[in-house]
C-alpha cells in the first residue's frame, strides 16, 4: 500500500533565484509560511528583506497567487524568485522652517 504524504510535512527542494540571476537550491519544510520563507532567504543572502518580494513559480512555469502566511508546502511550488521592490526616488529638499510671529500678551490681573 502507498501512503500518501501530507505536503505539510514533508521538505521541499526548491530553486531560487536571487537578484542577480544567480541560481541556487535550498531545502524547506512544507509548513513554513511564505514571508517567513523570504525572511529567512533574504537573510541567508544577506539581504534586507523589506527591498524584496518573493515571486513563486509552479513546474510548468506559471505565476502562483498566494498569501503572505500561505504554507509553501500547499503551493506546489518549484521555483521561487526574489525580485526588488520597485523603489520610487523620493526627491529630499532641506527643511526650511516657515518664518512665524510670535505674540506675548500679558493680562493685569
Amino acid at each position: 500500500m502507498d501512503e500518501q504524504v501530507n505536503p505539510l510535512d514533508r521538505d521541499h527542494c526548491l530553486s531560487v533565484v536571487l537578484p542577480g540571476g544567480l541560481e541556487k537550491q535550498t531545502t524547506v519544510h512544507g509548513s513554513t509560511p511564505v514571508m517567513d520563507l523570504l525572511v529567512t532567504l533574504c537573510a541567508s543572502y544577506h539581504l534586507n528583506p523589506s527591498d524584496y518580494t518573493a515571486e513563486i513559480l509552479s513546474p510548468n512555469k506559471n505565476h502562483i497567487r498566494f498569501k503572505p502566511n500561505s504554507q509553501i508546502g500547499l503551493l506546489e511550488a518549484e521555483k521561487i524568485v526574489l525580485k526588488p521592490k520597485g523603489v520610487e526616488e523620493k526627491i529630499r529638499r532641506p527643511y526650511m522652517p516657515e518664518p512665524s510671529v510670535r505674540l506675548l500678551i500679558n493680562y493685569n490681573k
